[in-house]
């Protein structure tokens, strides 16, 4: 990822918004005190590109502010992060369990009565939607709020209405990194990764990849020894594994199986400290587009009592860092049955556009077809699900880069 220009906020005293990100404001317009943190995105937004940023402001509080082709948004109020909103906290019932049939509702009920609290976001969000820009999520705080799933209207989504990515302040080898906003095209055949005890094998084979011809290791010690090599023809690296978080221990986020495996080693898996040290040529090489199918992928943790800093950490940012111009992640569990459907809808469209499709603008396609089976009288229980499974997929990365895949060597 080449190295952009940072747009800054003053490092003292109260900041000023940013003139190449906001037009020409003036401080005084504002009565807001915003956080002295670096936006870490391309100087200036691009045309059709708006932003929302999210800090954290005081104990267990945020504010907003953002701009976009309808002009500038800022609401003045501090907000009360809702700490049982993650997705990643509140997904966690599975089929069997007794209040399977009943959670989903209750969760869509509390999106709802979330959105309601900030009718400033809502009425500068309904004004966007009508210049269909693609809306960078820049969230600097570690609340994970799912803003992709905020209702504008009644059965419209935010993640449904517009195409979206996110963003936040993230370390790579050399300082920030940083995103940018031109338009860009990715284009290339599929290697990865898949752990047969948390996906069906052959299912992907002929379901999701279809006649792609993907170079899948089985074996994952196998998998990162391919990650060193210099391959630089990779459009799409694909991982289906089990995935684990820990928001206040770094060492504890992985990609692999589950510590209930007796043979797994520390080796079996893709561990996030342990990955810092190592140079994965093939993601760099390719500068390709990462899909990390796997529980929490998604999910970023602070926590400036190991490393000293308040940057972002977890798996997107390992791959981003690595050097992939893009990052299809998960913000909660995995059921393998929602995780095979979203693959399998993603991939193939994506194999089937000769000019390819921006990334999220594939997700919010996938969200919107999934919102058509609930918008009946009596929806069930597992469409409903699935529709909310649509949202805990997020994509870190430009939003304006095109992904097209293309068949392997035989």
């Amino acid at each position: 990822m080449r190295k952009a220009q940072h747009v800054g906020l003053p490092e003292v005293g109260v900041p000023q918004l940013p003139i190449d990100e906001l037009g020409n404001a003036n401080a005084s317009d504002f009565e807001m005190t915003l956080p002295p943190n670096e936006l870490y995105i391309d100087s200036g937004l691009a045309e059709n590109i708006a932003i929302l940023h999210v800090y954290e402001c005081g104990d267990n509080q945020y504010s907003l502010w953002g701009n976009g082709p309808r002009g500038k948004f800022l609401d003045p109020n501090s907000r009360t992060n809702p700490k049982n909103l993650s997705l990643g906290k509140m997904v966690t019932g599975k089929k069997g369990d007794p209040t399977y049939r009943e959670w989903p509702r209750d969760l869509l009920g509390k999106i709802v009565a979330f959105s309601e609290q900030n009718l400033m976001l809502l009425k500068w969000l309904r004004e966007l939607v009508s210049e269909r820009p693609f809306l960078i999520i820049a969230d600097h705080t570690k609340f994970e709020i799912p803003w992709e799933m905020l209702g504008v209207e009644w059965g419209e989504y935010v993640g449904v209405m517009l195409a979206t990515s996110r963003w936040g302040h993230m370390l790579g080898r050399t300082g920030p990194l940083s995103l940018t906003l031109q338009p860009d095209t990715c284009r290339g055949r599929i290697e990865g990764h898949i752990d047969r005890k948390t996906f069906n094998r052959s299912d992907h084979d002929k379901l999701v990849f279809g006649g792609l011809n993907p170079q899948i290791f089985d074996d994952i010690v196998q998998f990162r020894a391919r990650l060193m090599e210099a391959v630089s023809d990779v459009g799409l690296v694909y991982i289906g594994a089990h995935g684990t978080f820990d928001e206040n221990r770094l060492g504890k986020i992985r990609i692999g199986p589950e510590k209930t495996d007796p043979k797994i080693t520390r080796t079996s898996s893709i561990r996030l400290l342990e990955s810092y040290s190592e140079r994965w040529q093939l993601i760099k090489d390719s500068g390709c587009i990462v899909f990390l199918n796997a529980c929490h992928s998604g999910r970023l943790a602070i926590t400036p009592d190991e490393v000293g800093d308040r940057s972002q950490r977890g798996l997107s940012q390992l791959f981003l860092r690595a050097g992939a111009r893009g990052v299809i992640s998960t913000l909660g569990p995995v059921e393998d049955h929602h995780g095979f459907r979203m693959a399998q809808a993603l991939i193939t469209k994506a194999s089937q556009e000769v000019q390819g499709e921006p990334i999220g603008e594939l997700l919010r396609v996938m969200r919107s077809q999934a919102m058509q089976n609930i918008l009946v009288d009596e929806p069930n229980d597992d469409d409903i699900f699935h529709f909310i499974y649509t949202f805990m997929y997020v994509y870190y990365g430009n939003p304006r880069i095109t992904l097209t895949l293309t068949q392997g060597g035989l």
